[in-house]
């Protein structure tokens, strides 16, 4: 399920990374103008996301834009969705069974053919514990999905100030300690 090079599709922004065919991580697609927002959101269905898994919290100052999204994707006609699972930003899931259920819907979503973008705010902390956590799902152990997601954030812009993926001590522990089994 994970790749070993970088997937080869177009990206919306350059603060966007493909985990493989089907995941798309990143940050925040909206933007306070609707003009741009709508710009903005018309390049993640260009590229084509059809599910969008919002872990930012309602209360962050961002604009809305899940009432932007169409009803179906204008290149592949497929149903649109939009989910919010928050995370408080510099933080973890409050459980492991909200991480989990993150995780199944992310799975979800791939099973029934939907491209999947899932981001926080700036696609770096909470983004990468998710993506970090989907990848050892998927049969990587721990220190190898911190080195996949090292080698897919090379290519992000925002890499030269936010050096790594995860953002924080705790955020990387998490995916260490990750283990749905227990």
């Amino acid at each position: 399920m994970t790749s070993k090079g970088q997937v080869q599709r177009p990206r919306p922004n350059a603060n966007t990374y493909w985990v493989n065919e089907h995941l798309l991580a990143g940050e925040y697609p909206g933007h306070k103008d609707e003009a741009v927002a709508r710009r903005k959101l018309a390049a993640y269905l260009e590229a084509g996301v059809t599910c969008f898994v919002d872990l930012t919290e309602a209360q962050e100052p961002l604009a809305p834009y899940s009432h932007l999204l169409p009803s179906h994707s204008p290149s592949t006609g497929r149903p649109v969705r939009y989910h919010r699972h928050p995370i408080r930003d510099y933080n973890v899931p409050r459980s492991r069974a909200e991480m989990t259920a993150i995780l199944d819907r992310i799975d979800q979503a791939i099973g029934e053919g939907h491209v999947v973008y899932v981001h926080c705010w700036g696609g770096v902390g909470r983004t990468g514990t998710v993506v970090g956590c989907y990848l050892v799902r998927h049969g990587l152990e721990a220190e190898a999905a911190l080195d996949e997601l090292a080698r897919h954030w090379q290519i992000v812009e925002k890499s030269y100030r936010h050096l790594q993926t995860p953002e924080t001590p705790q955020q990387r522990q998490w995916i260490l300690d990750w283990d749905e089994d227990r």
